[in-house]
């Protein structure tokens, strides 16, 4: 009868340790998601202040160059014309060159603070 009683204490108290374990499990989830939600709203909100102060940075660092292309020119047609390819040529450059560019950098920033233990 002994030996029944032990095996029955011995369950319990496994029983009792996955619980445990279980709960603990549980709370870290929710400890880690919660940080990884913190850390994209955070990133997101930088990069929306970040990209808003460049964004105006660039609007005029635009129609200042109009302006500098129209007095070497002599006309703002061909200020507006020369200014607006130069963007083209900008734009396609980035698109062709996206991956390495940008979706790399973000998948290894993301990886960084996904896959840490601290």
């Amino acid at each position: 009868m002994s030996l029944l009683k032990n095996i029955n204490k011995t369950s319990r108290q496994i029983a009792k340790s996955s619980e445990d374990y279980i709960n603990a499990t549980k709370d870290y989830v929710e400890l880690k998601t919660f940080e990884q939600i913190n850390k994209v709203f955070a990133l997101l909100f930088k990069s929306f202040i970040i990209g808003s102060l460049l964004l105006m940075v660039l609007i005029l660092l635009i129609i200042e160059s109009i302006m500098l292309l129209e007095d070497l020119l002599g006309s703002i047609h061909y200020a507006l014309l020369l200014s607006s390819g130069v963007l083209f040529v900008i734009t396609i450059l980035i698109y062709l060159f996206r991956k390495p560019l940008i979706e790399g950098r973000v998948i290894k920033m993301v990886s960084k603070t996904f896959f840490s233990t601290e």
